[in-house]
């Protein structure tokens, strides 16, 4: 009977909810930790876990490191120099350069590069898949007859028509799902990061964070797991103009709610949507509700406050730099826009008239013109009310997505600037986007890379192209 017992254990996946994007899944005598973030925040010290994750030393030992994508809360350095570096790293084939340099840097001796839709065999049977969607992957692990989804944010981030697209092939080709891992988090800095005289900051996040939580819903539905976690959202944003948007987050027990209520009306859905934490854990049984934070009393603005009151202290009690810091930031900008300009559009650049208020100086602002033959960059004393556009940030994540790799996703992705717009053509024309790329630096794309993306792409192009045919013989 023990023997047996032993085997069957063996046999089952065992899947630890670390935090955010981070599983620790145990199948066949075999570890394997996914997207590893659990020490300290991430993006220049905008996301900060909530809630919190697991101690490292759950997952420090792992056999097996899967990372799913380069954004910083899937890509973690500090968490990935605290692991066992004789485990076995996997990362994507359709990332972006410097990524294989910085697993190297870490100091992982086996690390494989996989490529899009080829699976990988690990030992005592286990396999495990990579599925791109552009520069974002899905993650499959399967085990004797047992099959885990991880789609972690790759596919909650893409538009209706490719979402229905990938996970229609996942189905096709993973008919039966036992596990899915989705996120749903509304990430980006539009439009939570926009203040505008005509819209309600409070209403437009909340139909944001709507609109993604459907996103979830639908993959899950389409996918019919037998059990799907919501994840990849545990991060709060802890600067005072931000803080707000913690208290209007989509919360895990209201997505079980709502996907019962508006998708799991069907009599044949047998789709468990879990509420699940940090130190929860899931198996062919069901979830084992280790966490705290199953308790319905909790509250969870209260909670974030108690959890990082030292951390929003020093945020809110932060030194302002000098004069001498914002000349030499405003040197670094200017030199990276003379250098960078020309990825804006023409008939664009000559309507990009922008400022940049730093939240931790002062002094002075700076202005960008391009309205005149040529970009002019300068500093004034105030915010210039002719100009209709500010982007304000502060000096660490200025500084950090000019000149680090992947910097600008402090920028883009982790809503590390505000955008105050004060004419609505502005958004049409999407200035505020090309405003915000000349204050970004990433690395170039790989030229071998993004054939998932390619396929994608060409197979939704030739989807329309047979739309319009048939369209036009029932109009003939």
């Amino acid at each position: 009977m023990a023997i047996s017992l032993i085997v069957s254990k063996l046999s089952e996946m065992n899947i630890t909810y670390v935090g955010h994007a981070c599983f620790l899944i145990k199948v066949g005598g075999v570890s394997i930790v996914t997207d590893p973030w659990v020490s300290g925040p991430a993006f220049r010290n905008q996301w900060y876990q909530f809630p919190k994750p697991l101690d490292i030393a759950t997952i420090s030992n792992t056999d097996y490191i899967l990372i799913s994508q380069r954004h910083e809360d899937h890509f973690h350095l500090p968490t990935l120099e605290n692991m066992n570096k004789e485990a076995r790293v996997f990362f994507p084939s359709n990332g972006m350069t410097g990524l294989a340099e910085a697993v190297d840097n870490v100091g992982f001796k086996y690390v494989t590069e996989a490529r899009n839709g080829k699976s990988y065999h690990l030992p005592k049977g286990v396999k495990v898949t990579y599925f791109a969607n552009h520069l974002e992957n899905a993650i499959i692990v399967e085990y004797d007859g047992q099959v885990l989804v991880n789609v972690n944010d790759a596919l909650p981030c893409a538009s209706p028509e490719v979402i229905e697209f990938v996970t229609k092939r996942l189905r096709k080709r993973w008919p039966r799902i036992d596990y899915l891992l989705c996120g749903y988090a509304a990430v980006g800095y539009f439009p939570n990061g926009i203040k505008a005289h005509w819209n309600n900051d409070e209403d437009v996040a909340k139909n944001r964070e709507l609109q993604f939580v459907n996103r979830f819903c639908k993959i899950t539905k389409t996918l019919s797991p037998t059990y799907s976690i919501p994840c990849s959202a545990d991060f709060v944003l802890l600067n005072s103009h931000q803080r707000w948007i913690n208290g209007v987050r989509f919360l895990k027990n209201k997505i079980v709610e709502y996907y019962n209520l508006n998708f799991g009306t069907n009599d044949n859905d047998e789709t468990q949507v879990l509420e699940a934490y940090p130190g929860d854990v899931l198996d062919i049984y069901g979830l084992q509700k280790n966490s705290k934070y199953h308790s319905s009393d909790t509250e969870w603005t209260r909670s974030i406050e108690s959890d990082y009151e030292d951390v929003i202290f020093q945020k809110e009690n932060q030194k302002p730099i000098g004069y001498a810091e914002f000349k030499r930031l405003y040197h670094l900008v200017a030199d990276h826009i003379l250098r960078k300009f020309k990825i804006v559009p023409e008939d664009k650049r000559r309507q990009l008239v922008f400022g940049i208020e730093l939240a931790d100086y002062e002094g002075h602002c700076i202005v960008v013109d391009f309205s005149g033959l040529g970009p002019e960059i300068n500093f004034v004393d105030t915010k210039l009310e002719v100009v209709e556009l500010w982007l304000t940030t502060n000096s660490f994540v200025l500084s950090s997505s000019l000149t680090k790799g992947w910097g600008g996703d402090a920028i883009l992705r982790a809503m590390g600037c505000e955008i105050q717009v004060e004419n609505e053509m502005l958004l049409a024309l999407r200035l505020d986007y090309w405003a915000l790329q000349l204050l970004t630096n990433y690395p170039a794309a790989k030229k071998n890379l993004l054939q998932g993306s390619k396929d994608v792409v060409r197979r939704l192009v030739k989807q329309r192209l047979m739309r319009q045919r048939k369209n036009r013989r029932k109009g003939g």
